[in-house]
């Protein structure tokens, strides 16, 4: 089952343009956050709950204000499979990597996510158009451009964990609109609620602690991470996700690694190279070939 064809186009695409910009600033917030190759960082999955609780929270009182009803039982418990997926698997899982893993590196694991997404959905009967398979296909190209060469030398638990990171996002993308969830921004809050709360149990269950001495620049980082990366970038998702079919709703996993690439150069956390140029062309051109099929259909 699709979801509805959006009933507003400007909202869909102010949605596009959050998750685009937003979304690919996180990855560097999330090393500065954490720490990278040693230093002194806040510990990811417990921090990383902490920022989606607090947006959660935020986002259920304005939900509530807006006339939002309560979830129900059967709500919240449909919810919980799908805020493992998204924030214990999805950026937990990330968040752990990044200790080990450049965030450039990172993005480009994670932007394998529409493919498994594709593939994932046509198990639960969707049916996925000839030109959305070429955007999926010039996304992935531009990905494994942006990958060549780079320096993939990690320990194995980084890795293991930042390949599963991809594919619970997309199954949980997959989920939501196949599931009876909350409606409107209570969806938003219910899920970063839920998923905020397993992430702090979890991390500090597993022997996470805040160190004594932190930089002001993790704190800064997680202070950024929850409002614009939680609280803006996730309700922007999830809206995606309920008005959009979900290969352009997953289109910003396309242009998210190209940009997070540049940012981490800019910003010395990686080494810009001139493979990034051919690289952010297909992944351009695989978002167009997207939405421009979408927009035929």
């Amino acid at each position: 089952m699709s979801p509805p064809s959006p009933a507003n186009p400007r909202g869909v695409a102010l949605s596009l343009v959050t998750v685009y910009v937003v979304w690919s600033s996180t990855y560097l917030a999330v090393r500065w956050m954490v720490g990278s190759h040693g230093a002194v960082g806040l510990p990811p999955m417990a921090m990383g709950g902490a920022r989606y609780l607090a947006a959660g929270l935020v986002l259920f009182v304005i939900a509530r204000a807006s006339g939002n009803p309560m979830p129900d039982r059967g709500q919240w418990l449909r919810t919980v499979p799908v805020s493992i997926l998204f924030f214990v698997m999805g950026n937990g899982f990330v968040g752990i990597a990044s200790r080990n893993i450049d965030s450039g590196v990172c993005a480009i694991v994670c932007g394998t996510m529409p493919l498994w997404g594709a593939l994932i959905g046509r198990a639960f009967g969707a049916v996925v158009r000839p030109r959305e398979w070429a955007g999926l296909l010039l996304g992935l190209s531009g990905m494994v451009a942006l990958g060549w060469g780079a320096n993939l030398r990690a320990d194995a638990r980084a890795w293991s964990l930042l390949a599963i990171a991809p594919v619970a996002w997309a199954l949980g993308s997959v989920l939501v609109p196949r599931l009876s969830l909350p409606k409107g921004t209570m969806a938003a809050a219910a899920q970063m609620t839920l998923g905020g709360a397993l992430m702090l149990v979890l991390g500090f269950g597993f022997g996470e602690r805040v160190p004594a001495h932190v930089p002001a620049s993790a704190w800064l980082a997680l202070v950024y991470l929850a409002i614009f990366g939680s609280l803006a970038g996730f309700s922007a998702y999830v809206y995606l996700l309920r008005n959009a079919r979900p290969s352009i709703a997953m289109s910003y996993a396309y242009v998210n690694p190209a940009a997070a690439v540049v940012l981490a150069s800019v910003m010395g956390d990686a080494t810009l190279r001139a493979t990034t140029l051919l690289s952010t062309g297909l992944v351009v051109l695989g978002v167009v070939v997207m939405v421009t099929g979408r927009t035929k259909a």
